[in-house]
């Protein structure tokens, strides 16, 4: 409230005009007789280094009073008993009027907080022996409560928290008597508040999952609203264990032809991939855990073995699976000319290759037991019935890979008997076995084409006449075939044997 005490017959007519505290305006205060009541109190947060009152003032007179000085005194109930007495005067002394005063009061320990305490400004044209004679003087009277200002007090439970590298949440409590907020500079870490009030308060920090190699750490740092004050909590990460593995043989043989390779590794910690340029679909980035990855290659068409290494790395730590991709390789075991005796005795030849291969004939009258396959295999090479005499074929082997084209070749000769009946018009007749001369002739006389020929095909004698006569000496001793022709086209075919 706001008390005025007149100065009665004198008729004093000072006042107390814009009266300020701490330095806020309280507005202007009317002189007059009887009390004018103010119904707020002023707060005054005290500095806790200098805890100090300021007032400022300015006294005037009244018209009729102009140009006389103010004799200004200030109480404060500072034992907060109600009364305002001598030792309570904080101010006393004689002030031009209408030039403003200010006042710095200290308030010690012994000053209660928290609670409404009196303080009277008195101005007069006289001094005035107490706080307010009811003979004497004006005064304002107001209520002031004093607090101290806080200092920030912010502290967590305990200095450091540990989370395992498998992340999850850590607990700490934060005590603080102010309100806060909370930073953490990390992405892998988050607080269960950003910010919070006055109190005791459990914050959770959570963590993700650590996939480095070293131990980390992040400050999380509460500060006061004001930024003044802060208090740290270290969080610590331990790093996963150290450690790759990688399952199945440490060598991997791989076929010529383009596949797939599985290939298992594991970790507690990140690792990557890497592998030769001729490896295809080897992951980019970096993998954690259990993972199983499908690896590709293409097809081996460069004609050597292709060779190097994948390698799963990470914190220092390596394993390695030694790659061979194996050359194509296909061909038959036995490249020797293929002569069936008759339609119906095949021949048997291998083919040994570590890819798809095909079998191809180029002629009609050869048959086959397989043409194609995917590994090593027996091939039966016949001849049909219908094949001429002295025929001879090529079947071609090739592989399927790549581009490859053609291959390892195989002749093959027709049966050196014929399988049809002799279609000459006579009776053919020569010497079997023979030694250093092949004599041959036919019961008709005619025009005859005598062919000699090797097993394997190669002609060594061909002449025209009644009848044939060959010096033979300088032939191995083996098997020979003699073909006779006449004019009509009729044919006879001998097998015969040097001795």
């Amino acid at each position: 409230d706001l008390r005025y005490c007149p100065q009665l017959h004198t008729q004093s007519a000072m006042e107390v005009t814009n009266l300020r505290v701490d330095g806020q305006l309280q507005g202007e205060r009317s002189a007059g007789e009887g009390y004018v009541l103010r119904g707020d109190t002023i707060g005054v947060e005290l500095d806790a280094n200098e805890p100090r009152l300021s007032l400022e003032f300015v006294t005037a007179p009244t018209s009729s009073r102009s140009g006389l000085n103010a004799f200004s005194q200030v109480w404060i109930d500072l034992d907060d008993d109600g009364q305002l007495d001598a030792t309570e005067v904080v101010y006393q002394a004689e002030q031009p009027a209408l030039v403003p005063s200010t006042l710095g009061v200290d308030i010690g320990a012994e000053v209660p907080r928290d609670v409404p305490l009196r303080v009277r400004v008195m101005t007069g044209i006289e001094y005035f022996p107490d706080a307010c004679d009811p003979e004497l003087g004006e005064t304002e009277d107001f209520d002031v409560v004093f607090s101290d200002a806080v200092v920030a007090a912010m502290s967590w439970s305990q200095d450091t928290a540990a989370v395992g590298y498998a992340g999850g949440t850590a607990r700490a409590t934060l005590t603080s008597n102010v309100d806060w907020t909370v930073n953490v500079d990390a992405s892998w870490a988050s607080t269960s508040a950003e910010d919070g009030t006055a109190g005791d308060t459990d914050v959770d920090i959570a963590v993700g999952r650590h996939l480095g190699c070293e131990t980390r750490y992040v400050n999380v740092v509460v500060t006061d609203v004001d930024g003044a004050s802060e208090t740290v909590l270290v969080l610590v990460q331990e790093a996963p264990p150290l450690g790759i593995a990688v399952a199945g043989e440490r060598t991997r043989t791989l076929a010529p032809m383009a596949g797939m390779l599985d290939l298992t590794a594991s970790s507690q910690h990140e690792y990557a991939i890497s592998g030769p340029d001729w490896l295809t679909d080897v992951p980019a980035g970096t993998s954690v855990g259990a993972n199983t990855f499908t690896l590709g290659y293409d097809d081996n068409v460069s004609g050597m073995a292709l060779t190097g290494a994948v390698v799963v790395e990470g914190c220092g730590e390596s394993q390695v699976v030694e790659l061979r991709q194996a050359a194509q390789a296909t061909r038959w075991t036995d490249t020797a000319t293929v002569a069936p005796a008759s339609a119906d005795e095949p021949v048997v030849r291998e083919v040994e290759s570590n890819v798809a291969w095909t079998l191809v004939a180029d002629a009609p009258w050869v048959a086959l037991s397989a043409t194609d396959g995917d590994a090593d295999a027996e091939v039966s090479v016949s001849t049909t019935a219908d094949a001429p005499v002295g025929g001879v074929a090529h079947v071609t082997l090739t592989p399927v890979i790549g581009e490859a084209s053609g291959g390892e070749t195989i002749r093959v000769l027709s049966p050196t008997v014929s399988s049809v009946a002799q279609t000459l018009t006579g009776e053919l007749r020569v010497a079997n076995p023979f030694s250093d001369r092949l004599t041959a002739s036919v019961t008709e006389a005619g025009d005859y084409e005598f062919t000699v020929r090797t097993a394997l095909g190669r002609v060594l004698s061909v002449s025209r006449g009644s009848e044939l006569s060959v010096d033979a000496s300088s032939w191995p001793a083996g098997v020979y075939v003699l073909l006779v022709r006449d004019a009509r086209g009729g044919t006879a075919v001998r097998k015969l044997v040097r001795d």
